[in-house]
């Protein structure tokens, strides 16, 4: 049935048909979609409209007029222009970036200062003062030129690649929390070119209000519109305090339902339970239809901590700060105490550079560094009880050279026996100590892969002998690496 508004609109279309060869493009639609044009039948469109215009003309005054024919045209073409859309419709792309360990080296308290408990302590926002990684001093460097080499600068580029790429937000996403560091990480990410789209910190109050997080140059994008209707959104994550992991998963959730589909989702990680965390929960979305594509890129970042001096004073003043606050709500204070990590047998350069000479490592793609050759002796031991089974600190011992191994190909050993006649070779005025080791085979831990962590000196080695005549004795000293912990 004929409407009143459709003869102006038959006349328009009619006259477009008579003076134009081609279509109008669409208009209206989400520039994400690549337009195309309708493709039409001319000569039969201009027929049907020239017949409608003149039945419209001759026909009685009053008269309803009817265009079945034209109805079913108009229906079928914008049936086949909605299923053209919807085919040629792009994902969204959201690459998500971590930022400690991933994109930026951050510093951590070092194990090499600290006892393993008390790290532990410092990392929980939950024990000491807010916690290592949500103390803005975690993050004071002073002068900016030492943040160099704290970049992940290939995942840098893949950030910038990102801010330039069409239809795609770039996420910074951190559990640090927001009024403690987003000044602070927007000045360093801005500092290195980078411009995220959305901006995501641990909020304090289980709120997470997005006019916090969109950020004004996403505008360029999505439209001021579009802009304005993101940041109304907030969203409670319920009452009880989250985890680093649990609100990243919130966050992301907020985000994709802010977005239509499709929706594809990168996500950058270094920590290897958020990795696995991830790749489930993407796949989950993906189950449920809330995205059509999801990856997580797993990365690693060497460990690049503070100057000794500088962490040791952040450390205190946490301390200070948690004791102080305890002092406030009865809460048990915090000490720290000088211990000894372990104990060994230790050497100096002239045996180091004998040893490197006789009984080189073998060749690896990598490059081996002599840190502090020693022989363990016993980790969190006592003055006492060095003294009744080694004769104590500062006593030589005497060994020989018997074998050789590699442990995983990354850390190249030397077994060693103690040597019988020991006290004849001890100096004079020096005590003789004695060989005990906690390793099932006591050997010197010598050269290790650059970029080896985590090696326990008490797991088994095979090693291969070493010939008599070329076994060589060499002499250590007895000392203990110290570490501060708790009380």
């Amino acid at each position: 049935m004929m409407r009143s508004n459709y003869f102006p609109r038959f006349i328009q279309k009619w006259r477009s048909c008579l003076h134009s060869d081609k279509l109008s493009k669409l208009d209206n639609f989400s520039p994400t979609i690549i337009r195309s044009q309708i493709q039409m039948d001319k000569s039969n469109e201009l027929s049907l409209l020239t017949n409608a215009l003149f039945k419209t003309l001759t026909a009685p005054e009053g008269k309803i007029v009817e265009f079945p024919e034209l109805e079913n045209t108009h229906n079928v073409q914008n049936t086949d222009i909605t299923q053209s859309i919807q085919s040629e419709k792009t994902p969204l792309v959201i690459n998500i970036f971590d930022f400690d360990g991933t994109l930026f080296s951050s510093p951590e308290p070092n194990p090499a200062i600290w006892e393993n408990k008390l790290v532990g302590h410092l990392k929980n926002e939950n024990v000491i003062f807010k916690g290592w990684y949500q103390d803005r001093r975690s993050l004071s460097f002073g002068n900016q030129d030492r943040l160099n080499n704290r970049w992940n600068y290939k995942l840098v580029n893949i950030v910038k690649n990102s801010m330039k790429a069409e239809n795609t937000l770039t996420v910074l996403l951190t559990g640090r929390n927001y009024d403690e560091f987003h000044e602070l990480i927007t000045e360093m990410v801005e500092r290195k070119g980078m411009r995220f789209d959305v901006m995501g910190f641990k909020p304090t109050n289980n709120i997470i209000d997005w006019r916090l997080y969109y950020k004004p140059n996403i505008i360029e994008k999505i439209g001021r519109d579009m802009y304005e209707k993101l940041i109304m959104n907030q969203t409670i994550t319920g009452t009880q305090k989250l985890t680093t992991k649990e609100f990243k998963m919130h966050f992301i959730g907020d985000l994709i339902s802010h977005h239509p589909p499709p929706i594809s989702i990168n996500i950058w990680e270094d920590r290897p339970n958020h990795f696995f965390a991830f790749e489930a929960y993407l796949e989950k979305l993906k189950s449920l239809g809330k995205i059509k594509e999801g990856t997580v890129h797993k990365v690693f970042l060497s460990k690049n901590f503070l100057e000794p001096f500088r962490e040791y004073d952040i450390v205190m003043g946490m301390i200070k700060d948690h004791n102080y606050r305890s002092e406030q709500i009865n809460l048990g204070k915090i000490g720290i105490v000088r211990k000894i990590q372990y104990a060994g047998i230790f050497f100096d350069q002239q045996v180091i550079d004998k040893l490197k000479r006789i009984y080189p490592p073998p060749t690896v793609n990598r490059e081996w560094v002599f840190d502090g050759p020693y022989v363990l002796i016993k980790k969190n031991v006592s003055n006492e009880w060095l003294k009744l089974h080694c004769e104590g600190r500062g006593a030589i011992v005497t060994m020989k050279i018997t074998g050789f191994g590699i442990y995983q190909n990354r850390i190249y050993c030397l077994q060693v026996s103690e040597y019988e006649n020991s006290l004849e070779k001890t100096p004079i005025g020096m005590r003789c100590g004695k060989l005990f080791s906690d390793c099932p085979v006591p050997f010197i831990n010598f050269a290790y892969v650059k970029g080896t962590e985590g090696f326990i000196n008490t797991e088994n080695i095979n090693f291969n002998w070493i010939k008599y005549d070329k076994q060589i004795v060499v002499q250590g000293i007895i000392a203990a690496k110290y570490i501060l912990g708790l009380e």
